[in-house]
């Protein structure tokens, strides 16, 4: 039986070439300085099971494309349950784990080759015993990630060439789209960006009917959570883009250290996403004390204002806190 766990679970996720290896290791190094227990890991595992994936990936053997997909599914099983250094066992200690890789990859680049919802499947004891605090996919056109890879790389692995790449990024965000009510999930890129009420956390899933009990609200530990109310606002275009410098411009004020913008060559196509509304006018408010030389902001008091003076008979307005 394995005691719940207040530790944090955090994935990058990236088709090859994107850099979530190294965004992943900076971030675990970053909250190690913070004297925050870290646990550092990735997949394929370099287990037995893992070692062998590898040898299929680059070349060295060859196997049918689902035997690779039930093996990641082994990989992944004993990269959660091993007794000495498997998931449950570091987060029950207290230590606070970062992947590169988990299951989305499995149902990114397995479902070039067959269905999709069987790769989900196939992957459901693993979800089931352990979903991460927070997934990050980090979105670069595939078309600089080859790039990278040519100039970075001998040679070339299985899925290494620039239309299974494409189609890997596509699958990506199928799987998004399919589990959206069930996983944590952000897109990192100056294109596409999210806006909510509260931090994405843990504990934060609900349905839109907020049940006292509902069985699948449950943290990454299998526990039980009392229902939650909060609104995400996913946008893309010059709106995601003014969202990136602010990000940047708060890490500037807070930490002192300038982030570099993302550089891409050509703007990713999101038609495939269920957008709700279309070529709308969108403003950013926001709320800032006065720091060193960045002036106080008050614009979010200001908007609120205008506002309840604008309404004439009825108003909504959802509210941060």
């Amino acid at each position: 039986m394995f005691t719940e766990s207040k530790s944090f679970f955090i994935v990058f996720e990236g088709i090859d070439g994107s850099g979530k290896s190294t965004h992943s290791r900076l971030l675990c190094e970053r909250l190690q300085a913070e004297n925050l227990p870290m646990y550092k890991t990735f997949e394929p595992t370099d287990s037995e099971i893992g070692k062998m994936i590898r040898n299929i990936i680059t070349g060295q053997q060859k196997t049918d494309p689902r035997t690779l997909a039930g093996l990641f599914v082994a990989d992944r099983l004993n990269h959660i349950l091993n007794d000495e250094n498997g998931m449950k066992k570091i987060l029950n200690e207290g230590k606070n784990i970062i992947s590169d890789r988990y299951y989305f990859s499995s149902y990114a680049y397995h479902s070039l080759d067959m269905d999709m919802d069987w790769v989900i499947a196939a992957n459901s004891l693993s979800a089931s015993m352990l979903k991460p605090t927070l997934n990050i996919f980090i979105d670069v056109a595939p078309e600089i990630c080859m790039e990278r890879i040519s100039k970075n790389r001998l040679g070339l692995d299985l899925f290494e060439t620039l239309d299974k790449l494409k189609a890997i990024r596509e699958n990506y965000f199928r799987a998004f789209e399919k589990l959206k009510s069930k996983e944590k999930i952000v897109v990192i890129d100056d294109q596409l960006a999210f806006c909510g009420g509260l931090d994405l956390t843990s504990n934060r899933w609900d349905t839109r009917d907020h049940l006292s009990v509902n069985p699948k609200r449950k943290n990454s530990n299998g526990y039980h959570y009392d229902p939650f109310h909060d609104m995400q606002l996913m946008v893309e275009g010059e709106i995601a883009k003014n969202l990136g410098e602010l990000v940047r411009e708060r890490w500037l004020r807070s930490k002192g250290e300038v982030l570099s913008e993302v550089e891409l060559e050509s703007p990713n196509n999101f038609d495939f996403l269920p957008w709700q509304i279309g070529r709308s006018e969108v403003a950013i408010a926001r709320t800032r004390a006065q720091i060193k030389n960045f002036p106080e902001v008050r614009e979010i008091e200001k908007l609120y204002i205008d506002m309840i003076k604008g309404a004439e008979k009825t108003i909504f307005i959802e509210n941060q806190y």
